[in-house]
């Protein structure tokens, strides 16, 4: 107020100068120049008393400003919520086949002449696919079925000869029991009967001889037959056929080559067309593993995932590379093939429990701890935890459903500070760790 004043007296003051100047103050007409500025200062001096009085009376109390009072900090929580929850391990191998058939050759030294199958292709049981020279093998077939005739014939004589033989026998037979009861009675000689004796005994000589051509004659032609069996048989194995349904893996086999049963096999099937995941484990989640468990495979290059389940888990674990290995059945797709890299996720447990974002979790030497905020302050709890799924981890014991927890723990609060406490759902605190592509340890 006492500047407004002082202000105002000397505006005036000035103003009163400059006119004092204007007329003819330099000259030293002092007196004029007072009669001039008299009435502004007059003017001056009624102002400044005026605010004075103003000044000087009483004024009405100040009211007193509101005292600030300082809000707690505020943190972000989550609630604790009972939801869905999986394990999850991530194995990665090569997409084999389920059970790999070879075709391979048993007739040495024939050359191929004809392939009718290629890599790619899909197979059916007793399919033709490749077929080798058989001219040789047709002619062995043709001498075998001239021997045959021959032999047929032999046995034919050796039967003949054994029913001649067995006249001579039985004729013999009839002298003999003729003259036997004579010479008893004195009517036929000894010698008579001696000589008609030897004549059976010879007789029955000649007939046994007679079987016994007649046994080797049908030998010698179920030989015949036996070889011409294994002609017939070689005969069919020029046809090379597909033992079962499937896909032709790979195809070694080349027109005009000698066929080797030692050079490997011509052809690779995977049978019924089955393609697997053959993926390693490491030795430390092989006892969570179980036949049927559902595997969620992605093969490389694919957009979308495959759903197969763990057929075979091996029983032995590799000594230098402390990995095991899982055969992953997966559906019949045809943009499946045998040697690709693919990934999977093995779900190995699934629950309804109460969970909470990783980020808040920490684990320290102890153990685990969650800091819980109850009417504005927080609490550390210790915690027991499970298995952690997609940013999430279950809560076994320590917090219960509908607790609020700090979202990220160990962050700027301890153990009863007093908070404002801001909510979060987990949803989001799980969608901002995978964001991140953190995880707390």
């Amino acid at each position: 107020m006492i500047f407004r004043v002082a202000r105002t007296l000397v505006g005036l003051i000035l103003l009163a100068a400059v006119l004092a100047a204007g007329y003819g103050f330099a000259s030293g007409d002092i007196v004029k120049w007072r009669a001039l500025a008299e009435p502004y200062v007059a003017a001056a001096r009624t102002k400044a008393e005026t605010t004075i009085a103003e000044w000087q009376k009483p004024k009405p109390a100040d009211k007193p400003e509101p005292v600030a009072v300082a809000r707690p900090p505020a943190i972000t929580v989550t609630k604790a919520t009972r939801r869905e929850i999986t394990e999850t391990v991530v194995v990665t191998g090569s997409l084999v086949p389920e059970e790999e058939v070879v075709v391979g050759v048993d007739v040495d030294g024939q050359k191929i002449v004809e392939l009718d199958a290629d890599q790619g292709d899909h197979v059916t049981k007793g399919q033709v696919l490749a077929r080798l020279d058989r001219r040789s093998l047709d002619v062995q077939l043709a001498e075998n079925d001239a021997a045959l005739a021959k032999a047929d014939v032999g046995i034919a004589q050796a039967a003949t000869q054994v029913a001649q033989a067995e006249f001579a026998v039985t004729d013999a037979q009839n002298q003999v029991d003729r003259t036997a009861p004579l010479q008893a009675k004195g009517y036929a000689t000894n010698a008579s009967l001696d000589t008609q004796t030897i004549a059976l005994r010879t007789a029955k000589s000649r007939l046994e001889n007679s079987k016994a051509g007649l046994n080797f004659a049908k030998a010698d032609r179920a030989t015949l037959v036996a070889a011409r069996q294994d002609i017939v048989l070689k005969l069919a194995k020029t046809e090379l056929k597909a033992p079962t349904d499937g896909i032709v893996l790979s195809r070694a086999a080349q027109l005009g080559q000698l066929a080797s049963g030692s050079a490997g096999p011509l052809f690779r099937i995977a049978r019924d067309g089955k393609i697997e995941l053959d993926a390693e484990v490491t030795e430390g989640v092989m006892h969570r593993m179980q036949v049927g468990q559902r595997v969620l495979v992605s093969p490389s290059g694919f957009d979308d995932r495959i759903e197969g389940s763990v057929r075979l888990i091996t029983p032995q674990v590799d000594q230098a590379t402390r990995l095991g290995h899982v055969r992953v059945a997966l559906p019949a797709d045809q943009r499946l093939r045998a040697g690709a890299f693919a990934r999977g996720e093995v779900i190995t447990a699934r629950k309804q429990a109460v969970a909470l974002p990783l980020t808040a979790v920490q684990v320290e030497k102890d153990g685990a701890i969650a800091q819980v905020v109850k009417d504005g302050r927080i609490s550390t709890r210790r915690i027991v935890t499970g298995i952690r799924d997609n940013g999430m981890i279950e809560v076994v014991s320590g917090v219960q459903e509908g607790d609020m927890v700090v979202s990220r723990a160990g962050t700027f609060v301890r153990d009863g500070d007093i908070v404002t406490p801001v909510t979060e759902t987990p949803a989001a605190a799980a969608t901002d760790l995978n964001a991140t592509g953190g995880t707390r340890s």
